[in-house]
């Protein structure tokens, strides 16, 4: 079987090359603009209108967040910060594993498996030569920052973050200023209170990537995997865990990659693997009560 080395398109660039006579590695190589939002802009975004004086509304839902000007040290930490976060998350999580021998090594004819690596590149001169272009708000965290957003429907791919999205964090199961309701989580069918540890950056990075959630196209709770602990506790779901479902832009990289020539060539398939073993991420405060409309308690409250 043959194999093109290098890909180029319009939502990200891949390398395929040979480690060794049992590995491959195929690098995603994403160019991502990144752009500062300062406080003094009068612009619209996406959902979001900047009035020019620190002040962002969401247009949906008319929530008002509070942006600060940049220093050039948080700037140069954020761009830091972002590729450490992304590349911490996504570079190296998993194997694609043959069900036969297909690469013609030194030694003949091996079942060589492909390791997914990830290379991020922030462009300095236009939006127009990278795969997304993110808008960056310094978003004053008291309140609350607002909710991160990427759409990958377009060339390049658009979103804003919030500064502090390269922040690891527990995302709290208790309802708070901008979300009314509480992140209820069943484990085994039965409502709990579950703080997960989380990367919002991470999260929107796997959209770039053109991951949807873990259980569904939307942003309802069940999307995120609330249904099921396990799916909620991964980095397209509420959590950071990674999942080998997650692989599959570079399964789907590797197809195209791959020169499938003979009959032979045709059987050959790939499986996604986890490169490592991955720790649970999430605090169960215990079961749940409901108590009426959106609200719930700790069942441990009534003596239960």
């Amino acid at each position: 079987m043959h194999y093109l080395i290098a890909i180029k398109s319009n939502n990200w660039d891949s390398v395929l090359l040979p480690l060794d006579d049992n590995t491959l590695q195929l690098t995603i190589q994403v160019r991502v603009f990144l752009q500062k939002v300062e406080p003094t802009e009068r612009r619209e975004f996406i959902g979001l209108s900047c009035d020019g004086k620190g002040n962002v509304r969401d247009k949906s839902k008319g929530h008002m967040y509070v942006i600060d000007p940049w220093t050039m040290t948080e700037w140069q930490n954020f761009e830091n910060d972002f590729k450490k976060a992304i590349l911490t998350h996504w570079d190296l999580q998993f194997d694609l594993v043959p069900n036969k021998p297909w690469y013609k090594s030194a030694k003949g004819l091996t079942a060589a498996k492909v390791t997914c690596g990830l290379s991020l590149e922030i462009v300095k001169t236009s939006p127009r030569n990278s795969h997304a272009s993110l808008m960056i708000f310094n978003t004053r965290k008291i309140p609350k920052p607002f909710r991160s957003h990427v759409n990958p429907h377009v060339v390049p791919k658009e979103g804003f973050f919030n500064r502090s999205d390269v922040e690891t964090e527990w995302l709290s199961w208790m309802p708070h200023i901008y979300r009314n309701e509480s992140a209820v989580t069943k484990i085994n069918g039965v409502p709990h209170a579950v703080d997960y540890v989380r990367n919002t950056a991470a999260h929107e990075f796997g959209h770039i990537l053109e991951l949807k959630h873990v259980a569904g196209h939307g942003n309802e709770m069940k999307d995120y995997g609330f249904e099921n602990v396990d799916d909620a506790d991964t980095a397209m779901g509420a959590g950071s865990r990674q999942s080998a479902r997650f692989a599959n832009p570079w399964s789907q990289r590797l197809a195209s990659h791959l020169i499938k020539q003979t009959p032979d060539d045709q059987k050959v398939s790939f499986v996604a693997t986890l490169r490592t073993p991955q720790l649970l991420g999430y605090w169960d405060h215990g079961e749940l009560v409901h108590v009426g409309g959106n609200l719930w308690m700790l069942k441990s409250l009534f003596g239960q």
